[in-house]
C-alpha cells in the first residue's frame, strides 16, 4: 500500500522539500528588492539586488543634479520603476522555474523574512536614504516669492550637496542655508558677496568693490529703505546674501552674513513646479537649469 506525501513538505535524505510559488517571490521582492531572490535561495543575488537598487536610485539623482534637462527628469522615473520591475519579474520567473524540486536553505524561515523586512525596510532603507539627501542631493520645496522671478513658489529644487562648488559658492551662485537667526529654518537666496568683497546698494543698483553688477534677474517692485544699503565688507568664510525679489525678501540687508558653515548647498535644477494658486503643474519649469 502507497502513501501520498505532501509536495509542500516533502524531504529527500533529511532535506525538507517546498516548492517556491512565483507570486510569493514576486511580492516579497515588491516590497524590499531582493527578497524574493532570498526567498528563492538566491542569498547573494538578493543582497546585490538590494543594493543595485539603492545606488541606482542615487545615481540617477545625482544625474539629474549635475545634467538637469526635461527629457532626463522624464525619464528617470519610469528608469527606476523598470528596474523595480526586473527585480520582481527575476524573483517571480526563478521561483517557476525551480519546479517542484527546491530544497529548503536554512533561512528559509518566516521569521528571518520579518527580521529582512524590518531591517531593510524600517532601519538600512530609511538610513540610506537619510544618508544620500544629508551627503549628497535633496529636493526642498520653496514657499514664498522672494526669489521671483527666478524661482516661483512651488518650485521644487534639487540642491547639490557633494560637489566641491556646492561647498565654495561664488557671486551669482543660489544656495540654500540655514538661516543665521535659526538653524531649524531653511533659506534659499543668491550669493552677492564672497569674502573680501565690499557690497554696498545705491538707489537699486548693486555694486561690488565700487564696480557696478548687473543683474537682469532681478526684480524691483516698489521705492523704499531697501533701495540703499552698505557699504558692508564680506568678512572671512562669509557670503553676502540677496533675493532676486529685492523688495520682498528677508536677506543679508536683515539677518546679516551667512557663515561658510551654515551652507547647505547649491541650488542645480528645478525638479518639479506645482502652481497652487491655479492647480495645475508648470511643465515648462520642470529639468530647468538654474544659472
Amino acid at each position: 500500500m502507497s502513501s501520498n506525501i505532501p509536495q509542500e513538505s516533502a524531504s529527500v535524505s533529511g532535506t525538507a522539500i517546498k516548492p517556491r510559488k512565483w507570486w510569493a517571490a514576486g511580492l516579497f521582492s515588491l516590497f524590499i528588492p531582493g527578497l524574493g531572490q532570498i526567498y528563492n535561495g538566491q542569498a547573494k543575488k538578493g543582497t546585490l539586488f538590494y543594493f543595485l537598487a539603492q545606488g541606482i536610485v542615487i545615481a540617477l539623482f545625482v544625474i539629474m543634479v549635475m545634467a538637469p534637462s526635461f527629457i532626463l527628469y522624464l525619464g528617470v522615473f519610469p528608469a527606476i520603476f523598470a528596474v523595480h520591475v526586473f527585480i520582481i519579474l527575476d524573483a517571480a520567473f526563478t521561483a517557476h522555474r525551480s519546479g517542484r524540486n527546491y530544497q529548503l536553505r536554512f533561512y528559509n524561515k518566516a521569521y528571518v523574512y520579518v527580521l529582512i523586512i524590518v531591517f531593510a525596510g524600517l532601519a538600512l532603507g530609511p538610513s540610506l536614504s537619510y544618508a544620500w539627501k544629508e551627503f549628497l542631493v535633496e529636493a526642498y520645496r520653496l514657499p514664498s516669492a522672494s526669489m521671483t522671478p527666478t524661482f516661483l513658489p512651488g518650485d521644487r529644487l534639487l540642491v547639490d550637496k557633494f560637489t566641491q562648488a556646492s561647498k565654495n559658492p561664488e557671486r551669482g551662485d543660489i544656495i540654500v542655508f540655514q538661516y543665521p537667526k535659526d538653524k531649524g529654518r531653511v533659506f534659499v537666496k543668491r550669493v552677492v558677496g564672497v569674502a573680501g568683497d565690499v557690497v554696498e546698494l545705491r538707489d537699486k543698483q548693486l555694486f561690488i568693490n565700487s564696480d557696478p553688477v548687473s543683474e537682469n534677474y532681478v526684480e524691483y517692485t516698489m521705492e523704499g529703505p531697501r533701495s540703499n544699503f552698505g557699504p558692508v565688507t564680506v568678512t572671512p568664510n562669509s557670503f553676502f546674501v540677496m533675493g532676486d525679489n529685492r523688495d520682498n525678501s528677508q536677506d543679508s540687508r536683515v539677518f546679516g552674513l551667512v557663515e561658510k558653515n551654515k551652507v547647505i548647498g547649491k541650488v542645480r535644477a528645478i525638479c518639479w513646479s506645482w502652481d497652487r494658486e491655479h492647480g495645475h503643474m508648470r511643465w515648462e519649469r520642470i529639468g530647468s537649469a538654474v544659472q
